[in-house]
C-alpha cells in the first residue's frame, strides 16, 4: 500500500498461472484520492552482467534482448530512456486501475 497526502494506491504483482511462458503482471489501482507515481525499469540479465539492446516496437511496447534472453514490456505508462534505464511518471485515481511497470 502506498499513502500519501493526496491518496492511496496499492500495488499487486503476480505471475498468472494459465498463460504459456512466463508473465509478471503488475497492476496499480486507486483506492482514495489521487496518487502520483515513478517507475524505473532497469532490465539487466545474466545475474545483472549483461545490459540488453532495448527497442520500442511499433505496437509501443519495449523489447529488450542480449543473446538468447529476450524480455517484452507492455503497459500504458509512456517510460522515456534516461541512460540504460527507462522512467515514466502517472497517476492512479480512486477507483481507477492501470497496469503499471
Amino acid at each position: 500500500m502506498i499513502e500519501t497526502a493526496d491518496g492511496v494506491a496499492i500495488v499487486s504483482d503476480f505471475m498468472p498461472a494459465k498463460l504459456p511462458g512466463n508473465h509478471l503482471v503488475r497492476l496499480v489501482r486507486g483506492i482514495s484520492g489521487s496518487v502520483k507515481l515513478r517507475t524505473e525499469l532497469i532490465i539487466r540479465f545474466d545475474y545483472g552482467s549483461v545490459v540488453p539492446w532495448v527497442r520500442r516496437c511499433d505496437d509501443g511496447s519495449l523489447q529488450a534482448v542480449a543473446g538468447p534472453n529476450r524480455l517484452v514490456l507492455r503497459t500504458p505508462v509512456r517510460l522515456r530512456p534516461q541512460g540504460r534505464t527507462h522512467a515514466g511518471a502517472f497517476i492512479v485515481t480512486a477507483g481507477e486501475t492501470t497496469d503499471s511497470l
